[in-house]
Parts: structure tokens; sequence; C-alpha cells
């Protein structure tokens, strides 16, 4: 059985990322590519706690650099690895460039990262908002954080932190990567996301480079299985039945 791809969405808030990885899983479904997604940092239970530390305990930069590449090893470990052995396609908010641009420990967490095998993507995709999307998500964004009511924790107060400068960082961690990567504007400040017609051409050389519209695609097609996105807006955690049993 051939392997699925690991693939890992990325950019800065508001390039729509969340809505960005479910209009892609819909559109591979179309033509029976099985995939998983989820968030990092998150993941199953571990990941999921690993996450409620990072957003509501104070820790030094060093501690949250290493907190999150434990979250990428558990993540390797429990769901990447396994799913793309089976050929499933498995789909990332979130990895590594995020942790470039946010945390200033690149040394400490690209050691980690080596030194416990942490899944290296196959295809990085970049996202880019238009300047009308950014302005107006911006704004949005300094109106929120005026609201006495809101409650901003730990991981959105880094994210407005390095919030002017994201955009910049994320187009050099791009720049300097040197495997498979494109890069879109999906996020164009209008009301409603791309049609799924205008999704599969926005990302056509993408779903070129994985043999989309071949007859006989490299990868494995037609594994049926509800696996979703982990995030705190509704969905549904990774579906268990899919990995191997833990070792007692």
């Amino acid at each position: 059985m051939s392997k699925g791809l690991f693939i890992v969405v990325e950019g800065a808030d508001f390039a729509g990322k969340t809505t960005f990885v479910k209009q892609l899983k819909k559109v591979l479904g179309m033509q029976d590519f099985s995939s998983v997604l989820f968030r990092s940092p998150g993941g199953l239970d571990g990941g999921e706690a690993i996450r409620e530390l990072l957003v509501n305990t104070v820790l030094s930069e060093e501690v949250r650099t290493l907190i999150f590449s434990a979250n990428r090893v558990d993540s390797t470990q429990k769901i990447i690895n396994p799913l793309i052995k089976k050929g499933i396609n498995v789909i990332s908010t979130r990895w590594r460039w995020s942790s470039n641009v946010y945390q200033d420990n690149q040394k400490v967490a690209d050691y980690v990262d080596e030194a416990m095998g942490v899944a290296i993507p196959d295809i990085y995709i970049l996202l880019e908002c238009s300047e009308e999307a950014f302005d107006k998500s911006l704004k949005a964004r300094n109106e929120k954080m005026l609201d006495e009511d809101y409650q901003i924790d730990l991981m959105d107060q880094e994210y407005t932190q390095h919030y002017a400068s994201a955009k910049e960082r994320f187009n050099d961690e791009y720049e300097a990567y040197a495997g498979t990567k494109f890069k879109f504007v999906y996020n164009q400040g209008k009301p409603k996301p791309p049609t799924d017609e205008e999704f599969i051409e926005l990302v056509k050389p993408f779903l070129s480079e994985i043999g989309y519209f071949e007859e006989k695609p490299s990868l494995p097609r037609g594994l049926v299985h509800d696996a979703v996105y982990i995030d705190d807006a509704g969905f549904e955690p990774v579906d268990e039945s899919l990995l191997p049993k833990p070792r007692v």
C-alpha cells in the first residue's frame, strides 16, 4: 500500500487556515483521497492536555519551546506515522514554521525535533491574506482586545505580540524551505469562502502534485473513516479506531 502524505498548512492569524483545511479535506474526499485533520499544538488527549497547559500556564520562553516540541513528538508517534502508513493523508494547521515565527529558540526546537524523530512534512502550504482581509482582521482583533469581557489566553497573547511581523516571518520561512511547498491567498476578505470549484482552481498546482486529476494516482484512494479536525469550534476528535493500540 502507498503511504499517505503529511501536509502542513501554515500562515499568520486570519489567513483562513481552519476553513481552508476543512475545504481541502472535502475536496480530497471528492476523489476518494482519505484525510485526517488536526491542529498543532493539539492532537489526541495528550496533545490537547499540552495545548491546555500552553494556553493557561505562564512559562518561560525556553520551557514553552520544549513543550511545543513535545507536542510535535506526541503527534508524530500517535497520529502522523501510524496514519500515513495506512495510506491516510494527515493535514495539520501549524507545525514547525509557527514555532520558528512565534518563539525565538529555533536551535533548541531543531535539536529536540531531530533527536526525537519529529515528522517532516511532505508538503508545506503557506496561506496569505489579501491586504483588505488583513486590515479588516486586524481592526476586528483590536476591537475585540478592547472589550473588557474578552478573555485572552496565553497563546493569543503570543500570537498578538508577533502579529505585525508574522506575515513577513512566515514568508521568510517559506523562501528558506527547500522541500515541496505552495503559497495561496485564501482569505480575500469576502463574506463567504470560495466554492469547491473555485477552491480546486485555486489549489490546482498542489492537486496536480499529488495526482488528483490522474486516473491512477500514486496515493491510495477509497479508505473510509470518520476522522476529523480537533478544534475548539465544535469539531470531533480523531477517530482512535484508526490508530494502533498502545503497548501495555
